[in-house]
C-alpha cells in the first residue's frame, strides 16, 4: 500500500520563500496550525535545496508578507470553525 503524503491546508509562494499551514485537530475536537517557512535554492550541481534560513532585507520583507497572510488565513479558519485563539 502506498503511504498517502500530506498536504498543506494553504500554501503560498512569493520569489523563492514559500510559508505552509497544516490544520490539525485533537481527538478532543481542539484545532490547530502548524506553520513553515522555507527558502528555495539552487546549490552548485543545479540541484533544488530548501534552507530554513532567510537572507537579508529583502527576504524578510517576503517573510512578512507570507506570515501576515497565513494571519489572516487562520484567522478566518477559527471564525469559521468557531476556535478559541490561545
Amino acid at each position: 500500500m502506498e503511504k498517502e503524503t500530506s498536504r498543506p491546508n494553504y500554501e503560498r509562494r512569493i520569489s523563492g520563500v514559500r510559508l505552509a499551514i497544516w490544520e490539525n485537530c485533537s481527538d478532543a475536537g481542539k484545532v490547530w496550525w502548524n506553520v513553515s517557512l522555507n527558502r528555495r535554492w539552487v546549490d552548485s550541481t543545479g540541484e533544488w535545496r530548501d534552507a530554513s534560513t532567510f537572507s537579508g532585507l529583502q527576504d524578510l520583507l517576503l517573510v512578512q508578507e507570507l506570515v501576515t497572510a497565513a494571519k489572516a488565513w487562520i484567522s478566518e479558519r477559527e471564525l469559521l470553525l468557531g476556535a478559541n485563539a490561545d
